[in-house]
């Protein structure tokens, strides 16, 4: 069986051989891949970062934003049958830790756990695999089409989810008071750092629950970036010119800021422009230049405006069924912007060309393994 992955060292996606998978055991499935998203983690693998491959292979199969089809259920198997849509989670278990046992693996406390296509797992550039039902997720019928958008929003609907819970320290406030209707976000300011999938799918999130959201980034402000995020009601501004130590003063100040760009120089800038009681959120880690920032000048407006920040990374099936439901909520507020995110699809035979370096009009390369 063809597969697509990469040997640590080598910085090039080769293809790889994988038998055939066995039949599903008790709590397994079998599944058909369609398709998978491709995205800066995979890059930072293949140019010699974190990825492991499986004990006793000298290659790692790459892929961890799966949309699939379930071919065979496991005798076990409740909440999924032949025929649905599926996708899965790539952070897995310790068997260990009590967040782990409480079905929650991307809080892993021993640091132990392994993640398909990132570490110590072949991913899902495969045409079929047997995995563990418990990590998989039914997708709608009528999603097909974006469901490959599930894994990069979960990552963004965990952030979400910790802001929202970090938030309730503040009783009658906005958070708390409107927290169960759907509109939850409005008459919050949201300011996202970031407009690659991560970034723009969150951004388009808060939108479709009703918060005033800006989203900044390097892309041309007339580019595709911008047009998708203006489509959904986010105002975007380009950084490119821009005195970012005068955000605040330029947007601000917000109730909420989220850098999702890997930049530790837009963090900052992101952080200063937090108004009072506010909460900053970092997804995933950081690149590139780093300013000096004197602890003194962090802690001082953190405690002085009371603000809150919070630190996060991956997610679980639940983050996943949240994504679910606002790619359906999408859909219906906001179908040109959610149409538009998936900017190129590859096949399996021009699958290298998913992994060459992001330009400014590209948010979510996909690779189709139709006869792969």
């Amino acid at each position: 069986m063809r597969c697509l992955g990469v040997i640590p060292g080598t910085r090039r996606v080769d293809v790889v051989t994988r038998p055939e998978p066995d039949s599903p055991r008790e709590h397994e499935v079998l599944i058909e891949v369609m398709e998978c998203g491709v995205c800066g983690t995979d890059r930072h693998i293949i140019q010699g970062g974190w990825g492991l491959p499986e004990a006793g292979r000298d290659a790692l199969v790459l892929g961890h934003e799966p949309l699939g089809r379930v071919l065979r259920v496991g005798q076990a198997v409740r909440h999924l049958a032949e025929g649905d849509l599926v996708t899965a989670t790539n952070q897995r278990s310790c068997g260990q830790c009590p967040p782990c046992a409480a079905g929650e693996p991307d809080l892993c406390l021993t640091a132990a756990g392994t993640g398909r296509g990132i570490r110590g797992m072949d991913g899902f550039l495969r045409p079929r695999l047997v995995d563990d039902a418990t990590f998989c997720v039914r997708v709608p019928d009528g999603l097909r089409d974006v469901a490959v958008l599930t894994e990069p929003l979960a990552v963004g609907e965990k952030c979400i989810s910790i802001v929202r819970q970090t938030q309730r320290r503040l009783p009658h406030s906005r958070w708390t008071d409107q927290a169960d209707a759907e509109d939850w976000a409005q008459g919050l300011r949201f300011l996202v750092g970031g407009a690659g999938p991560v970034g723009t799918l969150l951004a388009v999130a808060l939108r479709c629950h009703g918060g005033e959201v800006l989203a900044l980034d390097g892309a041309p402000a007339g580019g595709v970036k911008a047009r998708i995020l203006q489509a959904a009601g986010v105002h975007y501004h380009c950084t490119a010119g821009m005195d970012l130590t005068a955000l605040e003063q330029m947007l601000g100040p917000f109730d909420c800021s989220i850098e999702a760009s890997g930049s530790a120089e837009l963090f900052v800038a992101l952080w200063r422009a937090l108004g009072r009681n506010g909460v900053a959120a970092v997804v995933g880690g950081f690149g590139g230049p780093h300013p000096s920032l004197h602890p003194r000048e962090l802690l001082g407006q953190m405690m002085g405006r009371n603000q809150a920040l919070v630190g996060l990374v991956a997610s679980n099936p639940r983050h996943f069924q949240m994504a679910l439901a606002d790619l359906e909520i999408c859909r219906r507020r906001f179908p040109a912007a959610l149409a538009a995110i998936i900017t190129a699809r590859y096949d399996f035979d021009h699958a290298c060309r998913a992994f060459e370096p992001a330009g400014p009009d590209d948010v979510k390369r996909v690779i189709t393994l139709d006869g792969a």
